[in-house]
């Protein structure tokens, strides 16, 4: 398992992502995931929700994709984001607006994406190693900082998202 997540709606729903290519959802009364979605061909690496649109989630994989899922609709992704030449490796839903998602991946970028538009990201970062891990800076709006395999943690700021 690369990941567990709890709900920022629900005290007792959490997700989990893994090897085995599926998104699966968890009441923590259950004794067994309440929802199992194969959200990926590959292995996921990294999910996180969204917390102004109850339901969705964002995942991200070794196939150097992200998707959307509405959990209300388990059957098909809402929308796939491309733009990674390798594995994704972390992302994060900003805290601020609804449809901005960061994300790194072993291609040594951190990106930020906007999940309305059908386009490729809205910003890239390049580090000098592969980026491991990325947050949104819950009191500036458009900052955020990522880190990488060189042991050093970037703060930049996305301006263009956040007015």
């Amino acid at each position: 398992m690369y990941g567990t997540f709890w709900s920022p709606r629900n005290a007792d729903v959490f997700a989990s992502v893994s090897a085995d290519h599926f998104l699966k959802i968890w009441d923590a009364k259950a004794p067994r995931s309440v929802q199992t979605i194969k959200a990926h061909d590959f292995d996921i690496l990294a999910m996180d929700w969204n917390k102004y649109q109850e339901g969705m989630i964002v995942t991200g994989s070794v196939d150097r994709s992200m998707k959307v899922w509405d959990l209300r609709f388990p059957g098909r992704e809402l929308k796939v984001l491309h733009g990674h030449s390798q594995a994704v490796r972390k992302l994060k839903c900003s805290p601020h607006l609804g449809n901005i998602v960061a994300s790194t991946s072993y291609d040594l970028t951190t990106r930020v994406w906007d999940i309305d538009r059908m386009e490729p990201a809205i910003f890239k970062y390049s580090h000098p190693e592969f980026v491991t891990g990325v947050d949104f800076n819950l009191y500036i709006e458009g900052q955020i900082a990522s880190c990488s395999w060189d042991s050093v943690t970037h703060i930049f700021r996305v301006p263009q998202i956040f007015k």
